[in-house]
């Protein structure tokens, strides 16, 4: 009901705005997307579920990142960089993993966020480590990331937390999925203000260099919504 709910929101807002229709855009990297999520979707719900998060709302959130990981999967490696972050950390090489394309960086500051939060203690005990040593906390960490169960725990942590720290309860379901899909593709901690501006960026899906044509990333989550959540 809840799902229905915020779909219809997202109709009524867009009703009287012309919709670029992602699918022609995209062609077969958001069917290949489309068909990612929907085949790991009831796993997905029932990560959302025990930690009562909104599907809908994390499924939108990530959807473009499947997308662009259809479009560049092929450039991808990793490897090298992984023995360098394992090593030296963050603040010396930094790369997307998996159909989310999360970052190891994201998955730190998300982790000190949700320990800092006495109301987020459930998700802080799933994210605990094995061990107090760091080389093996980057070397678990990338362990996570690349493992499909993980991301979608990291997501349903990130929208968790979002929820919480930005007081978005009164927020209408429009603008709260605009924030959110905004923030997972931001800079991690950006303030409402600068979420805002950002928002209104052309930097999907190729990023911030390139003559190629780009769109807001939050309004390919909002057609997502409108046009293929399940």
């Amino acid at each position: 009901m809840l799902a229905f709910q915020l779909i219809l929101s997202f109709i009524l807002t867009t009703a009287n705005t012309e919709q670029t229709d992602f699918k022609k855009v995209f062609g077969n990297d958001y069917t290949d997307g489309l068909e990612y999520i929907n085949e790991i979707s009831v796993e997905f719900k029932q990560v959302c579920e025990q930690y009562e998060v909104a599907p809908d709302l994390v499924f939108a959130m990530v959807f473009p990142e499947t997308v662009r990981y259809s479009k560049f999967k092929d450039f991808f490696e990793t490897a090298a960089l992984e023995l360098v972050y394992i090593e030296m950390g963050s603040e010396y090489v930094d790369f997307s993993i998996g159909h989310f394309q999360m970052k190891p960086s994201f998955a730190e500051k998300l982790e000190r966020t949700i320990q800092q939060n006495e109301a987020l203690k459930q998700l802080a005990n799933s994210l605990q480590y094995t061990s107090v040593k760091e080389e093996e906390i980057r070397k678990q960490r990338l362990t996570r990331l690349k493992q499909e169960r993980w991301q979608m725990l990291y997501a349903v942590a990130f929208t968790k937390q979002f929820m919480v720290n930005y007081w978005l309860e009164n927020t209408g379901d429009a603008e709260k999925l605009k924030l959110l899909a905004t923030a997972y593709n931001a800079p991690f901690g950006c303030d409402i203000q600068a979420l805002l501006k950002r928002s209104e960026y052309t930097y999907f899906p190729y990023g911030t260099r390139t003559n190629m044509p780009q769109y807001r990333y939050a309004d390919v989550s909002e057609f997502y919504l409108i046009n293929d959540y399940k």
